[in-house]
């Protein structure tokens, strides 16, 4: 009876993944022309109207969610049109699903489901928060990967030869009581724990391991005069993150200093951030 439990528990760890299922083509629908897309070419469609077997459909191109018609329409078969639209649907399918297994078994390995979580202001929960991050940089670390860069973007160094990004090939480090500076267009941000993930691995293993990242720390919470905490996400090229935010308002945040008390991981408290933010210190 017990190899039998055991087996049953094995099988339930497994991820299952859904079957495909095609969806029929419809008036209005915007598709890829796999059959005959050429490199310069408008290579989307829209199919205008369907009768039968034959669908009306018009080239197009797509921009920022608009759909503008660049010929007249025409007829084609509509087994073509729903070849095409099986073929783009799959392609995401395959890829959803194998993104959704890897978290599946990134949540498995570190056992997410046993994590209590709670208020951090508690040391055993800061305890746990602490040993699971470790679990989690432990199950991460066969894929790590030489630091490297990328050509830079953005306006001045799109298609640089000269200016590059950095690209660490770290799979997971973190840090406690900071700021995530989001750069000239974005807003920064107070944390109370961030975790890292590399931008040198493959995006599949990058997003799961960050959305990993994010269901782990929504388990924690902490609260001050000034509000909750709350989750989000960071992309980038160096690493990408999660974070529990800090406790904010206005220009005044909330660090939790005892996070940064007997840790080895590189921890740093900021309590202030140039006339940006001031912290409400606890």
């Amino acid at each position: 009876m017990k190899h039998i439990k055991l087996f049953e528990e094995l099988n339930e760890a497994k991820y299952k993944k859904s079957k495909f299922l095609s969806t029929p083509a419809k008036e209005g629908d915007v598709y890829y022309d796999h059959k005959n897309s050429k490199p310069g070419y408008y290579n989307y469609r829209q199919v205008k109207s369907i009768d039968g077997d034959t669908a009306e459909v018009v080239i197009c191109d797509t921009f920022n969610g608009k759909t503008e018609a660049k010929s007249s329409p025409f007829k084609v078969p509509l087994k073509d049109v729903q070849e095409n639209m099986d073929k783009t649907a799959m392609q995401r399918h395959d890829d959803s699903e194998s993104k959704n297994e890897l978290i599946h078994n990134f949540e498995e390995e570190m056992k997410l489901k046993k994590v209590k979580g709670g208020d951090l202001s508690q040391k055993k929960v800061q305890d746990e928060l602490k040993n699971y991050l470790k679990l989690l940089r432990d199950i991460a670390e066969k894929y790590r990967q030489q630091d490297s860069s990328v050509p830079a973007g953005g306006f001045a160094g799109a298609n640089s030869s000269t200016m590059r990004s950095s690209q660490s090939g770290t799979p997971i480090s973190w840090a406690f009581n900071g700021i995530h500076r989001a750069g000239h267009y974005g807003f920064d941000r107070a944390f109370l724990v961030q975790i890292k993930v590399g931008g040198a691995l493959d995006y599949k293993t990058n997003s799961a391991l960050v959305e990993v990242a994010k269901r782990f720390l929504s388990k924690y919470q902490f609260t001050s005069d000034l509000g909750t905490s709350g989750v989000s996400t960071t992309s980038g090229t160096n690493w990408s993150s999660a974070m529990l935010t800090a406790p904010s308002k206005g220009d005044s945040y909330t660090p939790l200093k005892s996070l940064n008390e007997s840790n080895e991981q590189r921890g740093y408290i900021q309590y202030e951030y140039k006339n940006r933010m001031t912290s409400s210190k606890k």
